[in-house]
């Protein structure tokens, strides 16, 4: 029965690289092509053990002894590309950690063509310019591309070339400094089988990172396109101010997610309001509270619509009421807009958000929770972190509760006993005599807790002995936490029963 298997395993190409694939790229590389002929026959082949591959170059630079100059660094390049080539056939999924360790000793024209001539390699017989004379690797097998946060820019034109894989379907692109829009434009005509694109500047010191441009038109034209994702770090400066086109409706049915955040975007196209499938819309640290009507009434279409999140968008005067006709709404963030000293609840049409579960008012400005939250009954978590309220009323909204942030607020009367009635309660966020809380029970239990007895005070210590001053302190502080306590049953929360999600 072990020779029938083993004969099973061995024989079958494929069968052998599954199995491959699941041992350590290092081991795969030096260790199991010394195992057998088999072994040594499915490393070199472009087959099911190299579907899927991740460098990272914080690995690669700190296995030799000395640091990798710059000519070793091309020269790794270049093999790392005729290693690539080979096996660009069965090479389906490719991940770029910390590449910046890879490519730091190279000028800026080296760079590029060190990542052009590994996109080359990849493409196979792609007829992208770059990908010309690609070799033996019988076409591009590459489906899912990821390069990894690093705080090295990408070279000018960099991300261009990366339009020669013309079969790709996730692209992840994270990297330092601003970014031209023109470069998106040219991965929205290079890649038409594009279905999710994430592309992440990160912050450099001394440069204004943003994206540089028009909004690139040719991204709206992907027929495939399911997620987009477009986000520049926060910073001091204004970022430019970028409109979003009428064609977006050109996204027709196949959008589902759309994320677009510090883009400085200050008004949406009411063409926005024609995408059926859209399920999260994230517009988070734009200018659209800066100009009224920014906000169209179209959005209103969007039926799908599960996930919103708005904050720091600048709406001083309260949030868009076009948002409370989204009655299928289940998370909403509006963190960050400064509305709450000048208004004291939410629009009335917020009322019909009945399937609302997550909600975050995180410094908002709030000195007393809006009565409209009150009333919604499907809530799940709940953030008013970072605002000014007092005291917590009773209403509709504890009855499902499962996690409450009220984290630097002033609540001087100690734990609200309002969340006596949120039995389903797991988890919250409270602080109070210097003690932060995380678990329901234990606040209650110390909120309901007798006062420590008078009867017999800590003897007293001599103004100089800090030593004995604190030991009482101590002794008086253990007999307050351990004082036993009584809780009825009502007020215990229950079991959990579901992982909660927090909103950030």
């Amino acid at each position: 029965m072990q020779a029938d298997a083993r004969e099973l395993v061995f024989g079958n190409a494929d069968l052998l690289g599954a199995c491959l694939s699941f041992v350590e790229p290092h081991d795969l590389l030096t260790s199991v092509p010394l195992v057998c002929k088999a072994f040594a026959a499915a490393q070199a082949s472009p087959g099911a053990c190299w579907a899927a591959l991740e460098l990272d170059g914080l690995r690669v630079t700190t296995t030799g002894s000395a640091p990798m100059g710059a000519e070793t660094a091309a020269l790794f390049w270049r093999k790392l590309a005729a290693w690539a080539r080979r096996r660009a056939g069965g090479l389906r999924s490719l991940r770029l950690a910390n590449q910046r360790h890879l490519l730091q000793q190279l000028e800026p024209d080296a760079r590029l063509a060190a990542l052009q001539g590994l996109w080359a390699a990849l493409g196979g017989s792609s007829d992208g310019p770059s990908c010309s004379g690609g070799g033996g690797g019988g076409g591009c097998a590459l489906r899912a591309l990821e390069v990894g946060r690093s705080s090295l820019a990408l070279p000018p034109g960099g991300l261009a070339s990366l339009a020669c894989l013309s079969q790709l379907r996730q692209l992840e692109v994270n990297t330092a400094g601003p970014l031209d829009t023109a470069e998106l434009d040219a991965l929205g005509r290079g890649l038409p089988a594009l279905e999710e694109l994430r592309v992440c500047l990160m912050r450099r010191r001394g440069e204004h990172c943003a994206f540089r441009g028009a909004f690139p038109a040719a991204l709206a034209r992907l027929p495939r396109l399911r997620l987009l994702h477009l986000e520049a770090p926060y910073s001091a400066l204004n970022a430019a101010t970028i409109a979003l086109p009428d064609c977006a409706s050109a996204w027709g049915s196949q959008l589902e997610e759309l994320h677009l955040i510090n883009m400085g975007i200050e008004a949406l196209p009411p063409a926005l309001g024609g995408l059926p499938r859209l399920r999260a819309l994230c517009l988070a640290r734009n200018r659209l509270g800066q100009h009224p009507g920014a906000v169209p009434w179209a959005l209103s279409q969007l039926t799908a619509l599960r996930r919103l999140e708005l904050q720091y968008s600048g709406f001083a005067d309260g949030p868009p009421a076009v948002v409370g006709e989204l009655c299928g709404l289940e998370e909403l963030n509006l963190s960050g807009n400064l509305w709450g000293s000048t208004v004291r609840d939410l629009p009335a049409e917020y009322s019909q958000l009945t399937s609302l579960k997550y909600l975050t008012l995180t410094n908002c400005e709030l000195s007393a929770l809006p009565p409209l939250v009150q009333r919604l009954s499907s809530l799940l978590l709940l953030k008013v972190n970072i605002n000014t309220i007092q005291s917590l009323p009773g209403g509709a909204y504890l009855r499902s509760l499962e996690c409450i942030d009220l984290a630097h607020n002033r609540f001087t009367a100690g734990y609200p006993r309002a969340l006596a009635a949120a039995t389903r309660l797991q988890l919250l966020s409270f602080q109070h005599n210097g003690v932060h809380y995380s678990d329901p029970a234990i606040a209650l239990r110390d909120a309901l807790a007798p006062p420590p007895p008078l009867d017999h005070p800590p003897p007293a210590t001599a103004a100089g002995d800090g030593a004995s001053a604190a030991a009482a302190a101590v002794a008086a502080h253990a007999v307050f936490t351990a004082a036993p306590v009584w809780l009825p049953e009502v007020f215990l929360p229950k079991a959990p029963h579901a992982r909660v999600a927090m909103l950030h």
